[in-house]
């Protein structure tokens, strides 16, 4: 196939995107949530690791009838008893926005955040070790790349990408291998100096990747109703098609995305 013109610019906008303001002031955003994971769910669609974890938090929250037995296995850590770090991070996050913490649940909150950043800030390190050689000149030639990396690290929860029967997600690990690799404004590192970069800035990226999948998505899960243990793979010839470029794409059986970058 014959790439189009857009395809020599050496970076693009994306074309015909509509903005909608809304105000979300007056709007709980956490029962919103609530609604459109117990909505998906009804549906028959599946939710990503994070969601799920995320949908019991809330619902223990909100809903004060909710059966913690029913679901103990996927709730309670069978070693201590309580209910697991992931779930009790979004109730008690929550519960704070509502203001209804106690001093003992605030500390608790504060010390599951400090480790999520630490679990991410690990990532990235190992990550940037695989960038380069000279880790340290690389992250003092980048401060201000590796400041806003690390930024990233404590607030990056959203990790879905299409909300389908099989939802797609990215963690933060498959996050940073793409970003880290391919998007020009944190690429990092001499051995990552050959790989291809988006033609697109950085915000821009994910609704790229977004718009790619979504292509594919049918194809995606007719793939994975037949082949429920195999990685979906476009490559190289099979490589997607889109605004002028192609991309190739990996995704795990439970929707992760493993790869994701432009190919020449």
């Amino acid at each position: 196939m014959p790439r189009s013109n857009r395809f020599l610019l050496v970076e693009k906008e994306i074309e015909n995107v509509m903005k909608i303001k809304f105000d979300t002031s007056d709007v709980d955003l956490d029962r919103m949530q609530l609604g459109f994971l117990s909505a998906r769910l009804k549906n028959g669609y599946g939710l990503s690791p994070n969601e799920k974890n995320q949908y019991l938090g809330l619902q223990i929250y909100f809903n004060k009838n909710f059966d913690i037995e029913k679901d103990k296995a996927n709730i309670i850590d069978s070693e201590s008893g309580n209910i697991k770090d992931d779930i009790q991070y979004y109730y008690l996050k929550v519960k704070f926005v509502n203001s209804e913490t106690n001093k003992e649940e605030i500390k608790e909150l504060e010390t599951l955040i400090k480790i999520r950043a630490q679990t991410n800030v690990s990532l990235l390190i190992a990550e940037l070790n695989r960038a380069s050689e000279k880790i340290k000149d690389t992250i003092t030639s980048n401060q201000a790349t590796f400041k806003s990396l690390v930024k990233l690290c404590t607030n990056f929860e959203s990790d879905l990408l299409l909300p389908h029967k099989i939802p797609i997600w990215w963690d933060f690990e498959r996050f940073l291998h793409i970003y880290l690799r391919h998007v020009k404004e944190i690429k990092m590192g001499e051995r990552f100096e050959d790989k291809t970069i988006f033609q697109y800035k950085l915000e821009d990226v994910k609704f790229i990747i977004k718009a790619v999948l979504q292509i594919v998505y049918n194809e995606i899960e007719e793939f994975f109703n037949s082949n429920p243990n195999k990685n979906f793979v476009r490559i190289g010839k099979r490589s997607i098609a889109y605004d002028g470029n192609y991309y190739r794409v990996e995704v795990e059986p439970n929707g992760r995305l493993i790869t994701f970058h432009p190919h020449i």
